[in-house]
Order: C-alpha cells, then structure tokens, then sequence
C-alpha cells in the first residue's frame, strides 16, 4: 500500500491535486502492550480527518487496516479545536485539552503529538501540518501562530489559524474514562491524560461503538480494490494471525495471573 501511495502521489501531484493520503496499518499488535509510532497514528487520524471534510480525496489503505476498528466518526470530527490570532482563551484550558486529546508534554517539541508549555508560549506538533506550532498568549489572547522547525526550533511562517486534531486514536474526556473504568482495569492517573503504552489494544472499552474506514466515506466514494483475487485468502490469514496472537496473549496474562 505504501509503494502504490508514493506513486499515485507522484502522479496526482503532477495534476495540482493535494488530496491523496495513505491509512496506514498499525505496525505493531497492540496486545504486545506497545504503542505504534506517534507519526503513524497523527498519519492515520489526519487521513480519517480528510477523508470526512476534504473535497474529493484519494485514500490508499491496506486489507489489514480495512478491517481495523476505529473511534467513531462522530467522536473524531467533535474533538477538534479551531483557533485564530488574536481569539480569547483560556490557556490552562487548552492545555488540558491537549492532554485529553492525546498529545504528549514534554520539555521541547520533538515528535508529532508533543506539546510543550513555557509561560505564555504553547508549542505542539499536530496531525495536518509538516511543522510544529508555536501559539504564544498575551494574557488569554492568542497574540501569533507560528510554524516551526522542531529540529532546530527556527520559526518558518506565521499563519492566522489553527486546526487542532487529537494526537491519539483514544480521546482521554472523562465520559470515556469512566467507561472504561466500568469495563476492566485500567492504569491509575489516565485523569492527568496523557495514555499509555498498548491503550489502542483497549480501544473497545473506551466507546460505545466502534466504526470502520467505510464509515468515513463520503456519499458517493468509490471503492477500488488492487489483486482482487487473494482479497479473501488474505483476509483469512490476517484473521488467524490475530486470532492466534489474541490466545498467545490470554495464555501468558493467565500465567502471570492478570
């Protein structure tokens, strides 16, 4: 799926057409209790943000990750903040929004998904953008947005608004905390936000329901599928490879009495 990306990418790109974006698969089980890199879960969270608002866009995914469950579509596109310059906000509000969503505080922003604060300074680094940003307050004013380079931390371009996506595909409100609380046990202190390692295996608990990519079509999407004629063997073999993982797994939480 990756290589069939690059080239449709190239391709479209020749054509001005900025709306090709790839779903990518997790990397990793989530039930070996680890957590897939922050810059495919921000790729995979901002291909679902604009397959739902984009005009037109091209979506390249993989049987693997059709067949993964997802936050709900409603929960996605209701846990996005929108700010401009010279907005009143209440900045420990944002910060504590930022942490529900997902993102990460750190001491200086590296990653996608890190946020830093520093007085009246907020730096993150968001799905959407290929830079981080840099939101500096005067008092609950948003004097300036500006992009920056997280490697040598040298501001790019002021912009006048931002769009703020969650950083993880778990939105840490206290709703889906206290669900998820009621469904099993959970680690103390997910009240801060923050996550941790492996919460994508614990999807499930922490919503009502869960929907798919083809929830996120648009009316009228169109559905194109390459090799077509091992759809249904490979499919099978993704569900026995995650069918002997999921007992491998219950094997050993049995052994170490979890």
């Amino acid at each position: 799926a990756g290589r069939f990306y690059k080239d449709l990418d190239f391709f479209l790109s020749n054509q001005n057409n900025k709306g090709v974006f790839l779903f990518p698969s997790y990397d990793i089980s989530p039930l070996t209790g680890l957590s897939p890199p922050k810059e495919l879960i921000s790729q995979r969270i901002e291909t679902l943000y604009s397959l739902s608002t984009s005009p037109d866009p091209v979506v390249v995914t993989s049987l693997e990750a059709l067949m993964t469950r997802l936050l709900p579509k409603e929960i996605l596109l209701t846990s996005v903040d929108y700010i401009a310059v010279n907005e009143e906000i209440d900045r420990d509000d944002m910060i504590k929004r930022l942490m529900t969503f997902g993102y990460f505080r750190t001491s200086l922003v590296e990653e996608r998904g890190d946020f830093s604060v520093r007085g009246g300074v907020i730096d993150l680094y968001p799905p959407l953008y290929d830079s981080a940003v840099r939101v500096e307050f005067w008092g609950d004013t948003v004097e300036s947005i500006r992009l920056f380079n997280p490697v040598n931390q040298r501001s790019k371009a002021d912009v006048k608004e931002l769009t703020i996506l969650p950083a993880n595909e778990i939105i840490l409100d206290p709703p889906s905390i206290k669900r998820a609380r009621s469904m099993g046990r959970l680690p103390a202190g997910l009240e801060t936000g923050g996550g941790f390692p492996g919460q994508e295996a614990w999807i499930q608990h922490f919503y009502s329901h869960l929907d798919t990519i083809f929830n996120y079509l648009p009316k009228g999407g169109h559905i194109c599928i390459v090799k077509s004629d091992n759809f249904t063997d490979k499919a099978g073999s993704i569900l026995e490879k995650l069918n002997k993982e999921t007992g491998r797994f219950q094997d050993e939480a049995l052994e170490k009495g979890i």
